[in-house]
């Protein structure tokens, strides 16, 4: 009798995971080109405060609200467009701005007003970015915007509106940073 007890206790208790797991149901639904995002290859995603998910693909920035896509394309006829078609990364910052790193330079989209600012690095003026291939954005709580770029780490501040690039004795300068973290 029990021995017969522990069996079933036994039994229970290697089930309960199970059972505890089984209750969660994901459902996964997939996003194509016929839906409307601009290319396949989708390298960086991201979901903003709002809601929205931002897809970087190779060819554009999509927003998706849940029914349809909106792409940001660079449109060389238009200097406020996005800075280049390759998105490789995205970060929020504070205001609910979607900071977003490219191929060819750092955008900022006021996503309120729907406008982009971009930055870019320029050599003649220490306060600009240190690279134009931007790998990897990270926001601090202090309202720092970190930048990954493929010459360095870079920290922009939004009180001053220029870039600071971190040095560490030389170790990250001329390097790529392709990662940031922060806790």
């Amino acid at each position: 009798m029990l021995n017969k007890l522990l069996k079933n206790l036994l039994i229970f208790i290697l089930f309960i995971p199970l059972i505890v797991c089984a209750q969660e149901q994901y459902i996964f639904s997939n996003l194509s080109l016929s839906d409307g995002l601009s290319q396949i290859t989708v390298s960086c995603i991201y979901q903003d405060s709002k809601g929205f998910m931002w897809f970087g693909t190779r060819n554009g920035l999509n927003r998706y609200d849940g029914y349809r896509f909106e792409v940001y394309l660079k449109d060389t006829d238009n200097p406020h467009s996005i800075s280049d078609n390759h998105i490789i990364c995205m970060a929020e910052d504070f205001h609910g701005n979607l900071w977003i790193g490219t191929n060819n330079g750092l955008n900022r989209l006021d996503i309120s007003q729907d406008t982009l600012t971009l930055y870019y690095h320029n050599p003649l003026q220490n306060s600009s970015l240190s690279h134009n291939i931007v790998y990897a954005l990270c926001t601090d709580s202090r309202g720092n915007i970190w930048i990954g770029t493929g010459e360095g780490l870079s920290r922009y501040n939004p009180e001053t509106n220029d870039f600071t690039h971190i040095r560490l004795d030389d170790l990250l300068v001329n390097n790529p940073v392709n990662y940031i973290l922060y806790k």
